[in-house]
């Protein structure tokens, strides 16, 4: 990283991703960058999402499955300073799919828990009724950096 002086530890990292709405994912498809915005959920350090079990991005997970998923949590522009305060972190990993049903449904409560925890009493039957419709991946984290501008 270019700008040392702005880079947060590893743990600092891990909380920015926590409270990040989305996150975007970049992947190689075809000698092409992709990406796509994502909702992802963490156990431990391992990443989950889900998504259509066919698609431009699945294709481009099966043929290259190095990953980057870059996700923002704060993001402020500062006219009078000329600069932007930010906090975001880089994630650089293997995404695999989710076959294992067990890991798979706790993949997709841990979604549940992260996005709609209010609505926790239906994710249940949510699961079991969306579950052959449904992809879940997995994102093995080789590396976590994290990146921030904050007042001073």
């Amino acid at each position: 990283m270019r700008r040392t002086d702005r880079e947060t530890t590893r743990e600092e990292a891990w909380r920015i991703f926590d409270q990040s709405a989305y996150s975007v994912l970049s992947m190689s498809y075809r000698n092409r960058p992709y990406a796509t915005a994502l909702s992802v959920a963490r156990i431990n350090e391992t990443l989950y999402f889900h998504c259509a079990r066919d698609g431009e991005k699945i294709r481009a997970m099966r043929e290259n499955p190095n990953v980057c998923l870059h996700s923002v949590a704060r993001m402020e522009n500062c006219a009078e300073g000329f600069t932007v305060y930010y906090a975001s972190c880089t994630i650089r990993g293997i995404a695999q799919e989710v076959v294992d049903e067990e890991e798979r449904h706790r993949a997709l409560l841990a979604l549940c828990r992260t996005f709609i925890p209010q609505s926790m009493d239906m994710a249940e039957q949510e699961i079991r009724d969306l579950r052959s419709v449904t992809a879940v991946w997995s994102i093995t984290v080789q590396e976590i950096t994290g990146k921030r501008n904050v007042e001073k």
